[in-house]
């Protein structure tokens, strides 16, 4: 029975020159997630051959008719399973290659065939994720620092007299974030969108405030105060916001930003989303996590650890706002994520809340401690940040004086007497 137009993704495993992806997916214009896939081909070329990477779409032509094992290859696959090619781009870190197939047939049997075919590595749903965070709900028109009781219960001004993030970068991978904010533009190192075609630069809602919590510019009698505004900024737009104003994001898009955050080689991956486990992601995570590189992402209550993505490893901090009766399961980090004050678009700030802030927190106080301390693994944060965790109003919150305190091996931050700087 016929069901209408239905979209497959294909990756064509294949080595290649690292390149910009070329084409860009309007995944929240064009593509109807619930029929969607990912399927892994192997490349049948000898490895000799496997130097040049695709650029332009398929309807081109420009990708495949310069290699004509390629060539028969797709051909031959679009001919059997009665494909028609739409569009492609590569996953440079991986070594594949990704193509857009139309399907016009019964979707469990196209998939049944394609997991059949002796050259397919494996099919995966084309997943979709979210940002763990509320809509604004407030208004702020004149917000000011003693507005940050984020900042204060993180104790963050014992130790940005001293540390502020300089010299580390941090990749954001979330919606859109506004490139000219007064708060924002001094620390914005890139700036790139992997959702649409070449639009132009979105500013949404949620990453904006995640960049606004990070690195916000102290100290310029305006806005507010970022954890870290000495640091360095990559903004890789791979999630969009709809009416709603839910942040959504599927495989395709993060597979295109967290593939550019490899080439990038940030100190830290601020990912404050979550959803279900994902096998093309989870080895582009383990990836940045080999480049040295330390992820921060955002706690899902509605998922065993093993059933999301990311999935629980070595190099990976999940953190939770301490919301709750149980507040943060074991081996999660608490930190400060409601009524967080915050950038927003328009050149505004706002109050948010949500796992999404708590987890922007523990990038900006991690990239003080990367900062006091270079080289501190993702192992080792976690453990200075289990240690810094203290209580405070029946709530609990990674100290950031203590945890740079913890990292130098050294007692300098006074805790209970709130000293304001290091000796």
């Amino acid at each position: 029975m016929r069901t209408g137009w239905k979209i497959l993704i294909l990756f064509l495993a294949l080595s290649g020159a690292r390149a910009e992806l070329a084409t860009q997916v309007a995944a929240d214009k064009t593509v109807n997630e619930d029929l969607q896939w990912v399927v892994v081909l192997s490349d049948p070329r000898p490895p000799r051959r496997r130097g040049w990477v695709a650029g332009a779409g398929y309807r081109s032509q420009s990708a495949y008719d310069r290699d004509p094992a390629l060539s028969r290859l797709t051909d031959a696959i679009a001919d059997e399973h009665k494909l028609e090619v739409v569009d492609q781009w590569p996953v440079m870190s991986l070594a594949v290659h990704c193509l857009v197939i139309k399907l016009d047939k019964e979707e469990t049997t196209v998939l049944d065939a394609l997991r059949s075919d002796s050259r397919v590595e494996w099919v995966q749903p084309l997943n979709e994720f979210e940002a763990r965070s509320s809509p604004r709900h407030k208004t702020g028109t004149d917000p000011y620092r003693p507005l940050q009781s984020a900042l204060d219960s993180l104790n963050v001004e014992s130790v940005t007299q001293r540390y502020d993030g300089s010299g580390i970068q941090i990749a954001v991978i979330d919606s859109g974030v506004e490139p000219d904010h007064p708060d924002i533009r001094h620390a914005l190192a890139d700036n790139r969108n992997f959702v649409g075609g070449n639009d132009g630069h979105h500013a949404e809602s949620h990453g904006t405030g995640i960049a606004g919590v990070l690195i916000a510019k102290a100290h310029n009698r305006e806005g507010i105060s970022g954890v870290a505004p000495g640091a360095r900024l990559l903004a890789y737009r791979a999630c969009w916001e709809g009416e709603s104003g839910m942040t959504r994001c599927n495989s395709l898009t993060l597979s295109r930003a967290l593939d550019r955050v490899v080439a990038a080689r940030p100190h830290i991956v601020n990912l404050s989303l979550t959803g279900p486990r994902d096998r093309l992601l989870e080895r582009l995570m383990d990836r940045i996590i080999e480049t040295g590189a330390i992820v921060v992402t955002a706690h899902d209550e509605r998922r065993a650890p093993a059933d999301r993505f990311p999935a629980p490893r070595s190099g990976l901090l999940v953190v939770h706002n301490g919301s709750g009766l149980n507040g943060a399961p074991a081996g999660v980090i608490t930190a400060p994520g409601n009524e967080v004050l915050t950038a927003q678009p328009g050149h505004r700030y706002d109050f948010m809340s949500g796992h999404s802030l708590a987890a922007a927190h523990v990038s900006g106080v991690l990239a003080l401690v990367l900062e006091a301390r270079p080289g501190t693994s993702g192992e080792r944060a976690q453990a200075v940040f289990a240690e810094s965790t203290r209580g405070r109003s029946g709530t609990y919150s990674i100290d950031a004086c203590l945890a740079v305190s913890i990292a130098l091996e050294n007692s300098r931050c006074a805790l209970a007497e709130r000293v304001t700087q290091f000796q």
